[in-house]
């Protein structure tokens, strides 16, 4: 940037300055803030990764089924769809955890699908919050303390006060067995929801 040409007039220093501010901000929030390039999502791709969201969001079975298969679809069409991946992943680790608490035991053949989902989307944005969110839950269910309390720490550096982090924090404290600390986030984000 620093050893760009800018010829203007005199009179237009106040605008070089300003141009010359803009692209030292842009490049060094690109290269302090690692964000990921931006994606060309197709709106029928965005309008059906909304879709499965609201499926989901009803808590059906049905629901969360076709949201899922839905959502599967739309991974497979745009695999690079980071939100779709992300929404995939907490779905996969939420079918995980209803299929191990049936059979009391870990499934390895619901495992396999949640895992894939979570490292497809930790590899394009290692710092989504919604896919390190499931992947502690995902520690959680199949009890891996130590790595579901060093997961929740990273969400915590990232984001303390976001909805996502202190409802994961509060399902952390509460398969911990402290249900004051677990009551305090809950109700923590549901005040930042």
């Amino acid at each position: 940037i620093l050893s760009q040409t800018y010829d203007r007039k005199l009179g237009d220093i106040l605008t070089a300055q300003a141009e010359i501010a803009r692209a030292i901000t842009a490049t060094l929030t690109k290269r302090l803030l690692k964000l990921p390039e931006p994606v060309s999502i197709p709106p029928d791709g965005y309008r059906d990764y909304l879709r499965a969201r609201s499926l989901i969001a009803y808590r059906s079975e049905e629901g969360i089924r076709n949201g899922v298969a839905l959502l599967r679809t739309v991974v497979a069409r745009q695999p690079n769809f980071v939100a779709a991946l992300a929404q995939l992943a907490s779905s996969e680790v939420d079918e995980f955890d209803r299929i191990s608490d049936t059979y009391g035991r870990s499934v390895p053949s619901a495992l396999a699908p949640a895992r894939a989902a979570l490292d497809a989307t930790l590899r394009l944005d290692p710092d989504n919050l919604v896919a390190l969110a499931a992947d502690t839950r995902l520690a959680l269910a199949q009890e891996e303390w130590s790595r579901a309390a060093d997961l929740l720490e990273r969400l915590k550096a990232i984001n303390p006060n976001n909805a996502t982090v202190l409802g994961v924090e509060g399902i952390f404290y509460t398969r911990m067995g402290f249900p004051k600390q677990s009551i305090e986030s809950l109700l923590a984000a549901a005040r930042f929801d």
